[in-house]
């Protein structure tokens, strides 16, 4: 079952990106299969993170039995993700290793190392993660198998 989503063809993305439920791909990449699934993988994420933002708040009230605590753990549901994403990079990490072996695996077998070394580089250049290209490949090469 897929989760509800949508997707938006738009030039304001390289490639693609996805906030909340939403995906915008840029139309040169409207078609791949891959991207669709490194992006719909953080679709599933997010709605991860609204279920446990659900599940505080309502603990939150059950425990402290505070309107407002409640009320502001509920606010921040739909951002818990987001904010993880963006403010710690373990999270951040997981999050793409994830997205990434969802896209990798869509190809097939014997293509699957090139896309391997080129995400891990794409993984240790570009997402502010502190690591180094061989240590995203064996991480990428262990969610693999």
């Amino acid at each position: 079952m897929k989760l509800p989503h949508y997707i938006k063809i738009t030039n304001d993305t390289e490639y693609g990106d996805s906030k909340f439920c939403g995906i915008r791909l840029n139309p040169e990449y409207k078609n791949d299969k891959g991207l669709i699934a490194h992006e719909y993988t953080h679709i599933k994420q997010w709605y991860a993170g609204l279920a446990a933002g659900l599940v505080l708040a309502l603990f939150v009230c059950l425990v402290f039995g505070r309107a407002d605590y409640t009320f502001y753990t509920l606010t921040l549901a739909p951002f818990w993700k987001e904010l993880a994403y963006t403010f710690i990079k373990p999270c951040r990490l997981f999050l793409e290793l994830q997205a990434f072996a969802a896209q990798i695996s869509i190809e097939p077998k014997e293509h699957q190392g090139a896309y391997v070394r080129a995400y891990a580089k794409s993984l240790a250049d570009n997402y502010n993660l502190s690591i180094t290209k061989e240590e995203a490949e064996h991480r990428l090469k262990s969610r693999l198998n």
